[in-house]
């Protein structure tokens, strides 16, 4: 017996080999895509942990700028036991000129003698390591070949502090020697900057000999046992804020000695200074008195010997008759002598005074100059700030944020889109199977009247189901961990420059996966199994009774008198068998669901790119001023938003970091506040999505983001509990729900807010600028960057770029989508349509007989299926509009949210693409139509 069982399954599997392969095939796309979807993730970031792990990624950058980092400093940090190694190095940010113009540079003074002493070491592309006067570059924007081995650059004089440029840098002219890439600069997306443009174009690495500072500036840190975890996972950060806490501690007393050793500096030279000041003060006083006391004898003098004379001219004029003319001549020019002596001496004090009083105010003057300069000594001591280490991580780099952020996109994606491929894997597997145990019914009953049990027979289904399910699971597993991810992840390589993705096997994803295909497998097998195994052998080994003739509900319509015969028998036909009908139906809606989602998918992600910043944001470039006040009195900024060459419009707002809470849920947002209330609306066009209209703003308003409030679960009326960035909370009542796509907001009015948190600080300025061109945007950083009051500009214009090429990276995914669901299609309709061909050959076999041509039986069989399809198309279209809503709320992350609409264009691409999968099945199966033996099909029961 057990031979004969044997055999029978042999034959069996050898017999269906194409209902075999076709069960295998669906469970390997769908276990193919999931687990293909599932591995990108983690895929892409064990890439990119390993580019980081091979070039000893910094895990923790310390940043000093007031004190800087001593060599004492270096080895503290270095005995710390959770400290693996560090670099200290200098960096610096400067405007570079190069042959084709300006460039933002950001400038690092590192080792560059053993590989292993570098953190966050790079890869010599080209050229060769520097020596003195060279330098090796990177090119952060595209890593294009704009800058070559043997060109010169030159420190550009628009750098801040241009002057005293060489109290920090040993050149103003360096020569590339070589070309490099590294990790921290792995993306296209630019590193923020000071200088020059507001974004690094171009990275130079150079010998600590190029730099003149005595300190160090930035301390690089890799942290022990750092290496062995995932650099995206929460053991790693849980890892690095561990290390920032203790090197936070450290730092501190670090920072408080070197104040304290400042301030007792400061204080010793303010006390000196003002020693020196009283000594010069008393020195000069004293001299003054004297010269005073000199001049005033002089004078003395002076007035004694004119009242002499005086008394002489008096005493001549009384002895005037008694003198001969020429005696009173002579006597009278001995007085005119006398005078011009005395004349000549009082000019002399005068002059003298004279100087006494220029010296006394230039005195004066040096002294108040040096009371200054003590004032400010001494402004310097009280003000004197609490120095605290800046301690930053991975997280806090452009290319580290940008890449986790875009690997999650997909890990987002894998939660949902795979599901529907599963339901529609086991629909065909239950057809497939159902159809296999009613073919061989007959069988069945043989064996049972031969004395097998229930279970040995349906371990014989079963144990088909399984084979093919799990060959389909270790198959789809195997072609998904090592495909898909590359695929996906190459989509990226637009934006990031990274080895060739890593593919690894997850047993974790594995172990879940093939379990759950055969799972499916063998219960749609057991579904199928059963109803036949609980009837008798004698029923068993008669042919199944065909369906019997009843009226459809067409046929009492007046409608059905007008139709050809051969519409009438292909609508009974469809209508007779109901589970034939549901089973196609639904097989292709849930293809064409499948299609339309990716296109809608695809539009959604699409369409926020254009509407966030050319429909929302009317402004173009954002301002941090270091005080709100710099807007109307800074000349530079003054001047620039008064151009309106350059500027058509701003406003002033508040902009701040805050929470929302609401139904026990709580929110981190961006909370706005204009200066006026006006000049909000001016900016940011707030709108209702649906509907288009305009959300008013006025005193009394309070508008959240649209995902903002379905995250909450609060509508318009209802009240949320807002707190601002000091911890502070108040309740307001929701006025108005805006269309918004990137980030969560709460606009609040400016009485709302003051009413509540007291007066904001509104330093941020939002602009729009006439040009969007990037020479427009390059000048207008230039500019704005000459005010020390900017502590950062952006464009939107940049950003969107940014996003643009992430979205466009999301098109690779969508990509696969389509076809993963195309491919499912094709499975369904061959395996569909193949059954219906099966069951229905002795019928068909009956009409060739009576004359029917080739064309016309398969127009007999396509008939139906055309109706069917497009029966299935309109049921998956609105089908894949509740797919497509779910889908684009589950794949959202929470800062941003994806469009909701679908474009008619994805309408109709899924229904056409539907269409001619349909068409081209058919095409295929009407060879087998053509084949159907007659005389074979005729017998069949016999």
């Amino acid at each position: 017996m057990k031979r004969t069982y044997f055999k029978l399954t042999v034959r069996g599997v050898r017999k269906t080999a194409t209902r075999f392969l076709s069960i295998l095939a669906i469970v390997t796309v769908g276990v193919g895509f999931l687990s293909g979807l599932l591995a990108t993730t983690p895929d892409m970031q064990l890439t990119a942990d390993s580019y980081y792990d091979a070039n000893s990624m910094f895990d923790l950058d310390i940043q000093d700028y007031v004190f800087g980092f001593g060599d004492s400093d270096v080895g503290e940090i270095a005995a710390l036991d959770c400290v693996d190694k560090v670099m200290p190095a200098y960096v610096k940010d400067v405007v570079m000129q190069t042959g084709s113009g300006t460039v933002t540079a950001r400038v690092y003074g590192v080792p560059m003698g053993r590989d292993d002493e570098r953190i966050n070491d790079f890869v010599l592309t080209e050229g060769e390591f520097p020596g003195e006067g060279e330098c090796l570059a990177l090119c952060v924007n595209g890593y294009s070949s704009k800058y070559g081995v043997g060109q010169t650059v030159t420190v550009s004089p628009d750098t801040s502090g241009y002057d005293d440029i060489g109290d920090t840098l040993a050149f103003t002219r360096l020569r590339i020697s070589g070309l490099v890439k590294a990790p921290y600069y792995m993306s296209i997306e630019s590193e923020p900057s000071l200088e020059g443009t507001g974004t690094l174009g171009l990275v130079l690495y150079v010998p600590y000999s190029a730099f003149t500072a005595e300190n160090y500036n930035h301390i690089f840190v890799t942290l022990r046992d750092a290496v062995g975890l995932d650099s995206f996972s929460r053991q790693y950060q849980l890892l690095t804020d561990e290390g920032a806490d203790r090197l936070k501690a450290l730092g501190s007393g670090i920072t408080a000695q070197k104040r304290s050793d400042k301030l007792e500096e400061l204080g010793q030279k303010y006390d000196g200074a003002a020693a020196e000041l009283q000594s010069q003060r008393e020195q000069a006083d004293k001299e003054f008195a004297e010269a005073e006391r000199l001049i005033e004898e002089k004078e003395g003098e002076l007035a004694q010997a004119r009242a002499a004379l005086e008394d002489k001219r008096a005493q001549l004029e009384n002895m005037r008759p008694l003198l001969s003319q020429e005696q009173y001549a002579a006597m009278l020019a001995q007085l005119a002598g006398a005078e011009d002596e005395i004349a000549a001496g009082e000019e002399s004090v005068a002059r003298a005074r004279t100087e006494l009083s220029d010296k006394q105010r230039q005195a004066e003057e040096g002294f108040a100059r040096a009371e200054e300069e003590l004032d400010g000594l001494k402004t310097a001591i009280e003000d004197f700030p609490v120095v605290q280490w800046s301690i930053t991580d991975r997280s806090d780099t452009v290319s580290y944020s940008s890449y986790k952020s875009n690997s999650e996109k997909v890990a987002a994606i894998a939660k949902v889109f795979p599901v529907f491929f599963f339901m529609v894997a086991a629909l065909v597997a239950l057809t497939t199977m159902t159809r296999m145990v009613e073919e061989e019914r007959i069988q069945i009953g043989t064996l049972k009247a031969l004395g097998y049990s229930k279970g040995a027979i349906l371990c014989y289904y079963v144990g088909y189901s399984v084979a093919a399910g799990l060959l389909g699971g270790i198959t789809g597993v195997l072609v998904g961990f090592y495909t898909l991810p590359r695929v996906i992840a190459g989509a990226y390589g637009m934006m990031y420059t990274l080895p060739q993705t890593q593919c690894a096997f997850y047993w974790n994803y594995a172990l879940l996966i093939i379990p759950l295909a055969v799972c499916i497998t063998a219960g749609a097998t057991l579904c199928a199994s059963l109803a036949q195994l609980a009837e008798r052998p004698s029923t068993l080994m008669l042919p199944r009774a065909p369906k019997p003739g009843k009226r459809i509900l067409l046929e009492r319509t007046p409608l059905w008198k007008h139709l050809k015969f051969s519409l009438k028998v292909t609508a009974r036909n469809i209508f007779r068998y109901k589970k034939r009908l549901f089973m196609t139906v639904f097989g292709i809606a849930g293809c064409c669901a499948l299609l339309l989602t990716g296109f809608g998918l695809r539009d959604s992600i699409h369409e926020i790119v254009d509407k966030q910043f050319g429909e929302i944001y009317r402004y173009n470039l954002t301002l941090a001023l270091s005080r709100e006040e710099a807007a109307d009195d800074d000349s530079v900024i003054k001047g620039v938003l008064s151009d309106r060459e350059y500027i058509s419009d701003y406003a002033c707002v508040y902009s701040g970091s805050g929470k929302a809470g609401a139904n026990g849920r709580q929110e981190s947002i961006n909370v706005m506040v204009p200066r006026n209330t006006d000049e909000l609306k001016r900016m940011i066009n707030l709108r209702d999505r649906i509907s288009g209209d305009d959300i008013a703003f006025n005193a009394d308003s309070v508008v959240l983001t649209e995902k903002l409030c379905e995250t909450l679960g609060v509508r318009e009326g209802d009240t949320v509990t807002l707190t601002d960035a000091d911890g502070k909370e108040a309740d307001f009542v929701v006025t108005g729900v805006c269309e918004n796509y990137i980030s969560g907001f709460a606009f609040v009015s400016t009485e709302k807010y003051e009413s509540s948190f007291g007066r904001p600080e509104y330093r941020v300025v939002l602009a729009a600028s006439e040009e969007h061109t990037q020479q427009v945007r390059d000048e207008l950083s230039r500019k704005l960057l000459e005010s020390d009051s900017v502590l950062r500009l952006s464009f939107s214009d940049t950003v969107r770029e940014s996003f643009s090429n992430t979205v466009k990276s999301l098109d690779s995914i969508v990509i696969v989508l389509i076809v993963s669901a195309g491919l499912l299609a094709v499975i369904v309709l061959y395996n569909l349509t193949n059954i219906n061909i099966c069951e229905r050959k002795k019928e068909l076999a009956t009409l060739k007989v009576l004359g029917f041509t080739d064309r016309e039986t398969g127009a007999y069989i396509f008939r139906e299926t055309v109706i069917l399809c497009v029966l299935g198309i309109l049921f998956g279209l609105v089908l894949g509009i509740g797919l497509h809503a779910f889908v684009v709320r589950t794949a959202e992350v929470d800062s941003v949210m994806f469009g909701r609409s679908i474009s008619w264009l994805s309408y109709l691409l899924s229904a056409v693409i539907t269409v001619l999968f349909t068409a081209a099945v058919d095409l295929f199966m009407r060879k087998k139509v053509n084949s159907v033996d007659m005389v074979a099909a005729m017998k069949a029961n016999e």
